[in-house]
Formats: structure tokens, C-alpha cells, sequence
């Protein structure tokens, strides 16, 4: 009798601790977690659109071979800027600051600081170059331009810092993915490695070019975005679907933008319904999946 005893105790026990577990696994009520979901899509739209959308932004090249020429015997710079009309000769002088003169065949507008084999004349101007930036050499890679320096992100790590508050790691750098490889799979393979397919270069989205004083962040030309516009979506119509548990849910809403017809393999656009992965990893919720 006391041995029955025993076995049940024992058996009430494994009851309770299985209970337990599942009730450990079971996926969260979705108001609980609505607005953090919420936040993680509004966020990855910036990474998105900087991975798979038009990008950080460049500086601009000029019209022609786009480079920057050096006279050593002037200790002189200089590159031209198309202007609308007007072919604008950007130069400095040493360490003097950087000016402009505009090239024209007509005379009589004042000093002209240089006469061309052609007739040309170069009157000093003011001029705006907000838009342009000459750091392209002539070795610099024609399939990558610099990313402006006024933009917010000026290296890989800042880029993946971002990134890596909105999606999770085995999105990012592949299933496989151990702390401490330096090799990645997943999106960071494409967007920092790049690869071959067959004899075509994919290049890598992004790199680093330290090639002149300091280090500079280009973007690949060669990449073609994956969307003009970003999906939105109607939060109004989000549910947790399964297979669901504590630390991993899936959601189920609506969506408008760009999707691929399954039943007909086309692309279309307009609403849809999409699932997204979400994933407890660190402490905090992560996207498992593109919202793109």
C-alpha cells in the first residue's frame, strides 16, 4: 500500500511539473505584446529600405569620368560639375579651401583666372555644392559610391547595431550562426559579403574602403532594390496564429503593398495577408522574418 502511495506521489508530481511546462510554452495574449510587435515593424522599415530598398545615400558623381585630378606641379586639385547649363571647375590650391570658377566662351565678365587651349574662359563664382562630394579617385571601385558623411550610419557596426535591435540573429547571420564567426550566412552574407552565382558577381551591398586617409563607407551601384514602396499594414486586423508558444509567435495580418500570387507565380499588388515571426531572444523581442 505504502509503495502505491509512493508511485502515485511520484506520478502526481511528473503531472505537475509537465503541467507547468506547458503552460510555460503557451504563446502570450496578443494585447501583452500588440504594441512592442507594432514598434518592431514601424522600425524595420528603416533597416528595409537601408538592406533591400534604395539605400544610404551617396554623393553624387560628376558628369564624365567623375574623378578628382591632382597637379603636382601646382600642388593643385580639381574635377568639373555639370551645372544645369553651366560646366562648373571646382579647385583648390594645397591646403587653401576649395573653389569654384564657371567655364565659359565668352569674354568680357571680369578677371578670368586661367584661358584653356580652347578659348575658354574661368570667372571666379559662388557656389553651393551641397549636393556634390569628390572623393572618388582614379582608383576608386566604379561599382560602389560613398555614402554621405552626414548621414547617421558611417560603418558596418552601426548599420548592424540598428539592425540587430529589429530582427534576430538567425535571421541576420543564418541559422548556423555561432557567437564569434566571423563568417556569416542569412542577410548579412549578402549585404556584407556578397557572393558569385555561376560567372555573375553579386556584389556585397555594403563595404569599407580604406584604401585613402581613413575609413570611408561605400554602397554598391550595381544592386537593384528590392521595392520602391514599403508594405504598410492594418494592425487592426493582427492575431496570434499556430503554431505559437511562449517565445515564439507567429501573426497573422493583413498587408498592402507588393506580393508574390502563389496560385498564379505572379507579382502583385494590394492587400494580403502575411504571417510574421516573432522571437523572445536576449531579453526582448525580436522580428524572425522581412516585413518588406
Amino acid at each position: 500500500m505504502k509503495k502505491f502511495i509512493k508511485i502515485t506521489a511520484c506520478l502526481f508530481a511528473l503531472l505537475i511539473i509537465a503541467g507547468s511546462t506547458v503552460s510555460c510554452s503557451k504563446a502570450p495574449e496578443l494585447e501583452s505584446v500588440k504594441d512592442e510587435f507594432i514598434a518592431l515593424i514601424e522600425a524595420s522599415v528603416e533597416v528595409n529600405n537601408i538592406f533591400f530598398g534604395a539605400g544610404l545615400p551617396t554623393y553624387m558623381r560628376a558628369e564624365g569620368d567623375g574623378n578628382l585630378i591632382y597637379l603636382d606641379e601646382h600642388k593643385a586639385y580639381y574635377t568639373f560639375i555639370t551645372d544645369g547649363e553651366r560646366s562648373i571647375l571646382k579647385y583648390k590650391i594645397g591646403d587653401d579651401a576649395w573653389k569654384y570658377a564657371e567655364k565659359t566662351a565668352e569674354a568680357g565678365r571680369g578677371e578670368s583666372i586661367y584661358t584653356d587651349s580652347e578659348g575658354n574662359f574661368y570667372y571666379p563664382i559662388e557656389f553651393d555644392e551641397s549636393q556634390y562630394e569628390y572623393v572618388y579617385g582614379e582608383g576608386a571601385d566604379e561599382n560602389y559610391d560613398y555614402v554621405r558623411m552626414d548621414c547617421e550610419y558611417q560603418s558596418l557596426e552601426a548599420i548592424q547595431k540598428l539592425a540587430e535591435s529589429v530582427y534576430t540573429q538567425g535571421y541576420l547571420k543564418g541559422d548556423n550562426y555561432k557567437e564569434g564567426d566571423m563568417a556569416y550566412g542569412g542577410v548579412y552574407a549578402a549585404m556584407f559579403d556578397g557572393f558569385t552565382m555561376g560567372t555573375e558577381i553579386v556584389y556585397a551591398r555594403y563595404r569599407i574602403d580604406d584604401s585613402i586617409d581613413g575609413f570611408y563607407l561605400l554602397k554598391s551601384n550595381q544592386f537593384e532594390p528590392y521595392f520602391t514602396e514599403h508594405k504598410t499594414y492594418d494592425y487592426s486586423t493582427m492575431k496570434i496564429v499556430r503554431p505559437s508558444k511562449a517565445e515564439h509567435v507567429n501573426v497573422e495580418i493583413v498587408a498592402n503593398g507588393r506580393y508574390l500570387d502563389y496560385e498564379n507565380f505572379e507579382v502583385k499588388t494590394g492587400e494580403h495577408t502575411v504571417t510574421l515571426t516573432f522571437v523572445f531572444e536576449g531579453g526582448e523581442w525580436r522580428l524572425d522574418t522581412p516585413t518588406y
